[in-house]
């Protein structure tokens, strides 16, 4: 079953990539992303690919946020932070710990705490 179910989370996975990799093409993918990415982490928790999954949702709340309007960019990045966070405490030591530190930097200059 379980075999199957990472089979399920993969095809969910490149769905998630697909919206990530279509950015803004005709509108917002990357919330498209997100939702994606999240549908598939509550649906099968203990897939193997629940890390990337998170990596994912972390890219595409930053892409979000730094396509944003200035009116709505120091709440997105809010998010951004929440999600750097909530990775970190997941995975403290993934191997993409460094990309997520640097998504973590530029995000902070937008929040003010």
């Amino acid at each position: 079953i379980f075999e199957l179910q990472d089979k399920l989370t993969l095809k969910e996975l490149q769905n998630a990539q697909l919206y990530y990799n279509l950015g803004t093409y005709m509108g917002n993918n990357y919330q498209s992303c997100v939702i994606t990415a999240k549908n598939a982490i509550k649906e099968y928790p203990y897939s193997k690919y629940k890390e990337e999954l998170e990596m994912l949702v972390l890219k595409a709340r930053y892409q979000e946020a730094n396509l944003s309007v200035e009116e709505k960019k120091a709440e997105r990045f809010r998010d951004v932070v929440d999600e750097y966070y909530s990775f970190i405490n997941n995975y403290p030591d993934s191997p993409r710990r460094s990309e997520a530190d640097n998504i973590l930097k530029i995000a902070r200059k937008y929040v003010k705490e």
